[in-house]
């Protein structure tokens, strides 16, 4: 049991100053990307799924005009504002969704 404590206390004190680290050392200019949605699942945490840079990822997102799962895939693509950061990661700093032309 004590080991199994160990393992999380010391997962958390990693995650955390790597997460800070991640956000704090962006570089470069902004970059804007429009994605095309794959999936939005309305649960306990409201999420979007996107494809960026060939790798699927996801992004909380509040549903504030209470658009149906197909209203949201089949009308609407999202367009990120983020920059790239260490270990290949991109920090997005804003996002919102634009309806398709």
């Amino acid at each position: 049991m004590a080991l199994i404590v160990f393992g999380i206390f010391f997962t958390a004190m990693l995650k955390i100053p790597l997460n800070f680290a991640i956000v704090k050392l962006t570089y470069g200019n902004h970059n804007v990307k429009v994605c095309q949605i794959n999936n939005f699942i309305s649960a306990r945490t409201t999420k979007i799924y996107f494809i960026l840079d060939g790798e699927k990822q996801s992004i909380n997102f509040k549903n504030e005009k209470h658009l149906t799962k197909e209203e949201i895939i089949k009308n609407y693509m999202i367009k990120l504002n983020y920059k790239k950061s260490i270990f290949e990661t991109k920090v997005i700093e804003s996002y919102n969704l634009i309806e398709k032309y």
